[in-house]
């Protein structure tokens, strides 16, 4: 929320080492990002966070009034193949929704209009991940949301980010 340096969905990655890519860190938001994801890495626990950026610090980045900044994290493994293939998928151009488990689930998901890929540590995804997911299809926005162990709504415990990316 307000102005922003990055779109929602940006995607960065940060290395054990500290190297960024995806972006060229500068300020105290940037700073906040790698301290969280080096957190992650050596916990290995995917966290969202919102950081927040009053108006004075904004505008010394050049930036106008308050900046909140919704920030998820999680850590994946560079030989993940369940990574590459929702990588892939987003590759091609079709619209879909990327699913990470962020809190008593792991993986990754994509989700379209006709089909899915992943399960997040569940046999196949549930139906209510599936109908939460298509019904970010082509918003451009993402959500996180819980879901019980059986993968119905509101439970307790399993969190997962949604994030929609549309066609190019």
């Amino acid at each position: 929320q307000g102005a922003a340096l990055r779109r929602t969905g940006s995607v960065m990655a940060v290395s054990q080492s500290g190297q960024t890519i995806g972006f060229n860190p500068a300020g105290s938001l940037d700073e906040a990002i790698r301290e969280l994801a080096a957190e992650v890495l050596a916990t290995g626990q995917g966290r969202i966070e919102c950081l927040e950026v009053d108006a004075e610090a904004a505008s010394y980045i050049g930036l106008s009034g308050q900046v909140s900044l919704q920030v998820h994290i999680t850590r994946v493994q560079a030989a993940d193949a369940d990574f590459g293939n929702v990588l892939r998928r987003l590759d091609s151009g079709r619209a879909g929704v990327v699913i990470i488990g962020t809190h008593r689930a792991s993986g990754y998901a994509m989700v379209g209009p006709a089909s899915t890929a992943g399960s997040l540590g569940w046999p196949e995804l549930p139906c209510p991940v599936v109908e939460d997911a298509r019904a970010l299809l082509g918003t451009r926005q993402a959500a996180w949301r819980t879901f019980g162990p059986g993968g119905e709504r509101g439970g307790t415990g399993t969190v997962v980010w949604m994030q929609s990316y549309p066609q190019s």
